[in-house]
């Protein structure tokens, strides 16, 4: 009984977020002669980012049937890189673009890459849904993920008794196919530090692996992707340090930019200066910040950007 009636208030407040974020929106309205629309998309990059952008992409076909799709995952660095050297003219990235990349498409173009944001995320930090624990400041994040302390929290978090908890040794959980969100979760928890070490064991294949491990191990923590409608686990409120109010990984709260570990994804097309950007992938960035395209984004379990931030990046496309 308990599990249905939770499950009810999640997909209500799922049906609530979603009339909130699409208000204001309009349905894409496809243009008349639909053949005209052809050519191909080529995307590749983020495996986090394509998830969504796999969605995007068959319905944008189905559309416009002329459409060739090409997609081909692997991380955000190699997204870049094919932009850059032409395999693709549509790159995914779950994090903005570092400033050598910058570098190195401009000495190959004469120019920078267009930037699109095009979804809100966040990391979560997980733990087990005994575990009392409620709060973690980024500094005693870093302190129980780092070696290296580079917030200079007062000593290594080795155990929950540190924290409040019982006195039992924390058990790291990371997972592989992630390089996207560990590199994030370094920039902005670790400042570039470097992981502990952690047994073989703890290294899971993917992000359900970790989520299991968090339910079965009462001393548990990791961090990953949000997750919709699982009671399983636990998410905890996080500040940016002891100093700072905290803030649990709600919807209004990633929205607002007031939990500290919100980021953006993006699309990175190469468009040249004073051109105007292929009507092919013109039309598919109408489309994706539609009513229709941002509902199948909230479907995949992402956030929508704001109707201002959404008029913002259309007009990086408009062209002169």
């Amino acid at each position: 009984m308990k599990k249905i009636i939770l499950f009810i208030l999640l997909s209500s407040l799922y049906l609530f977020a979603e009339g909130t974020l699409l208000h204001g929106l309009i349905p894409y309205k496809p243009i008349n002669d639909k053949n005209s629309i052809s050519g191909s998309l080529i995307f590749r990059g983020s495996v986090c980012v394509g998830k969504f952008a796999k969605v995007w992409a068959n319905k944008y076909k189905q559309i416009y049937p002329k459409i060739k799709i090409n997609i081909a995952l692997k991380d955000s660095k190699s997204g870049i890189e094919a932009l850059i050297n032409d395999r693709a003219n549509i790159a995914l990235s779950s994090k903005k673009i570092t400033i050598p990349q910058m570098h190195d498409f401009r000495l190959q173009k004469g120019y920078y890459p267009t930037e699109i944001k095009v979804a809100l995320d966040a990391i979560i930090i997980y733990a087990n849904k005994n575990n009392p624990i409620k709060k973690v400041s980024l500094d005693e994040l870093d302190a129980i993920f780092s070696k290296t302390r580079k917030r200079k929290y007062k000593e290594d978090i080795n155990n929950w008794k540190q924290l409040g908890f019982s006195d039992n040794n924390i058990s790291i959980y990371l997972y592989k196919n992630s390089e996207g969100l560990k590199d994030f979760f370094k920039d902005s928890v670790l400042m570039r530090g470097e992981y502990k070490d952690i047994p073989d064991t703890n290294y899971l294949q993917d992000f359900n692996s970790t989520i299991k491990a968090i339910k079965d191990d009462k001393y548990a923590i990791s961090f990953g992707e949000m997750i919709r409608d699982d009671y399983t686990v636990k998410a905890l409120s996080v500040s940016k340090s002891y100093k700072f109010p905290y803030f649990k990984p709600t919807i209004n709260n990633i929205v607002n930019h007031k939990y500290p570990l919100t980021r953006y994804f993006y699309i990175y097309l190469d468009i040249p200066p004073k051109q105007k950007v292929s009507q092919n992938i013109y039309e598919f960035i109408k489309f994706i910040f539609s009513k229709d395209g941002q509902r199948i984004l909230l479907n995949q379990g992402e956030i929508p950007i704001s109707l201002t931030q959404m008029g913002k990046e259309i007009n990086k496309i408009e062209g002169e």
